[in-house]
């Protein structure tokens, strides 16, 4: 008898101990939550935000008959936990004030999600890989209509939905389209074809309406290798060979599309503006060329991280404590290298005020100016937390399946970071912590760790 089943017999007249009507409530929450995140935004944390509070007290009133939490459910509460304190450690080292309080906010998923992580594994029971992915599919589905209804009838400039910003719609959007394609061995020969289009759908949404380029770049990059362990997973070994010509033809025919349709005299005439090649465009002079923007950031970062390595500026001056740096990066470059600068550089130094965002737009060097070393590693111990795992109980066939799942929620979300936010925004945040403890909820079920 496993310890769940143990706890239920226990305790058969406490209500919403493993109750069948209990496990329906939580599981239905993790699929619409997964589902619903691209369209509603904050939204959706407000209403984690509530099951958090829910599950304290639940933890709380059931603390002496419950099962014991599983290993995964502990560890990643571990996780969040130590990134709870090495931000509020640094933040409160480099000075208690408002701004301290505020930026508080920014990484609170981190602390008030964990009752949650102990409470779903436990809960949640009807919880599947192929039900998120369906959960998925459907979340597609609705964020795809959602956006061409808001760029037909509320304007022309970039989708964004609820989210209040394109590029957070972006990157969950990016994993919620892989996620289509997870378990297709488990699926129907239409119902395959459908994930296919509604991930190919997704992504079209991300390139032309959203226009999130660095989400875009982190989906050709992470294609390949799905696609391969896709084929992997279903026996079909054509996807080995088929994988990298099918993603360079569509990079190919962005390029193209993009090369037609850009017009460098005026960008907002195009009818794809900022598009995906614009990203790696070294000779735009554009105000907001986002290649010479990242690469400023990515050297005063580095350049403020090597001042603190240890401990960092504190969460509430991950972007001050470059500013500095950033005006002496254009000073020097402008100095010595006049005529081959970018004039994006003379436009910083005229008005540095007009170069100002909440982080450097990579989430290793903005934990390092953060919190230094210690906030890469709380950084690490919370993204690796399914592929930690997975490596516990990779051992049992039957876990088998979740491999991928593994691969989306850790390494495509770490490759969302490289060029863009992935945390210290209450959306982002909420999204991938809780995919985090949806993949332990899953992994823990019916399972047993490896001696």
């Amino acid at each position: 008898m496993h310890r769940e089943d143990l706890g239920s017999s226990l305790c058969p007249s406490i209500p919403f101990a493993d109750s069948s009507a209990t496990r329906s409530y939580w599981t239905t929450l993790c699929y619409v939550a997964i589902a619903a995140a691209p369209m509603l935004g904050s939204v959706i944390t407000a209403v984690l935000f509530v099951a958090a509070v829910v599950a304290s007290i639940d933890l709380w009133r059931h603390r002496s008959t419950l099962p014991a939490a599983p290993l995964s459910a502990r560890y990643l509460a571990s996780a969040l936990a130590f990134y709870s304190v090495v931000m509020l450690l640094s933040g409160a080292l480099a000075g208690i004030d408002g701004s301290f309080f505020r930026t508080i906010a920014s990484f609170s998923q981190f602390i008030y999600l964990i009752p949650l992580a102990l409470l779903l594994p436990r809960r949640a029971q009807g919880l599947t890989w192929l039900g998120v992915s369906r959960a998925a599919m459907i979340g597609v589905a609705l964020t795809v209509l959602a956006a061409l209804l808001e760029r037909e009838y509320w304007g022309s400039g970039r989708v964004e939905l609820l989210s209040g910003n394109p590029l957070i719609l972006s990157a969950l959007l990016g994993v919620l389209s892989f996620l289509c394609v997870g378990q297709m061995p488990r699926k129907a020969p239409i119902e395959r074809y459908a994930s296919v289009g509604l991930c190919l759908a997704g992504i079209a949404v991300i390139a032309f309406l959203a226009q999130g380029r660095g989400v875009l770049l982190a989906c050709a990059v992470f294609a390949v290798p799905a696609t391969c362990l896709l084929g992997w997973l279903s026996r079909w070994r054509p996807a080995f060979f088929l994988a990298p010509p099918v993603v360079a033809a569509a990079l190919l025919s962005s390029w193209v599309l993009w090369s037609d349709f850009h017009s460098p005299v005026d960008e907002r005439s195009a009818p794809i503006p900022f598009a995906f090649w614009s990203l790696l465009d070294l000779e735009r002079d554009a105000e907001r060329s986002a290649f010479h923007h990242r690469l400023i950031m990515y050297r005063a970062g580095l350049a403020a991280w090597k001042e603190k390595p240890i401990i960092g500026y504190g969460p509430q001056n991950r972007y001050g404590a470059a500013a500095p740096h950033i005006q002496e990066i254009v000073e020097r470059t402008l100095d010595e290298e006049q005529a081959f600068a970018p004039a994006l550089y003379a436009r910083i130094e005229r008005n540095p005020q007009t170069f100002s965002f909440s982080h450097l737009h990579n989430v290793f060097i903005t934990h390092a100016v953060a919190a230094g070393a210690l906030g890469v590693m709380a950084l690490i111990s919370v993204s690796s937390a399914p592929l930690v795992l997975l490596m516990r109980y990779g051992g049992q066939g039957r876990r088998r399946e979740s491999i991928y799942e593994a691969l989306v929620f850790s390494i495509f979300s770490i490759m969302l970071g490289m060029t863009n936010l992935l945390f210290f925004h209450d959306i982002s945040n909420s999204f991938h912590l809780f995919n985090l403890i949806v993949f332990c909820a899953i992994l823990s079920r019916n399972s047993q760790p490896r001696p």
